[in-house]
């Protein structure tokens, strides 16, 4: 799921057009199940929208709407993966707490890594028994490439 609200991008990484997105059944106009399209593998994806500032800063009553819908999901599927935006808003950490398990992925940017450690350290505040840790997009031991992957 992406749960980036408004700056949703997994439909384009993923190369998929959906019709519809997480804003239509946040207005009212769809059931999560209606939005989810399947992607590559089988994979099935609920896509978010790009580009609309309001989705970024949702009410409480419409974030728990959609994570109670969200919830429904649970005994179908047998892994959901929750892509939220960066940062410590309302709308990430409503998806982060009622989130059973939680990676942080960052980049090796010292800012990157110091955001990645206030994550893990509000999701302790919170819920110290929440089993969460960090991925790093490098590694030291991993080759590295002299061109960034979207020029080859």
């Amino acid at each position: 799921m992406d749960a980036d609200l408004s700056l949703a991008n997994i439909h384009v990484l993923l190369g998929l057009q959906p019709h519809f997105n997480l804003s239509h059944v946040i207005n009212g106009e769809k059931r999560l199940g209606e939005v989810m399209i399947e992607g590559p593998a089988g994979v099935k994806v609920i896509p978010a929208s790009s580009g609309i500032a309001e989705l970024a800063m949702l009410r409480e009553r419409e974030l728990e709407g959609l994570i109670h819908q969200f919830q429904g999901f649970l005994p179908e599927m047998d892994l959901i993966l929750v892509d939220t935006a960066a940062g410590l808003a309302d709308s990430v950490l409503s998806f982060v707490h009622a989130a059973r398990e939680v990676l942080v992925v960052t980049t090796p940017e010292p800012t990157a890594y110091l955001d990645a450690y206030q994550m893990l350290k509000n999701i302790h505040l919170h819920e110290p028994s929440k089993k969460s840790t960090w991925w790093s997009t490098w590694h030291p031991l991993r080759k590295r490439r002299k061109k960034p992957a979207a020029y080859e």
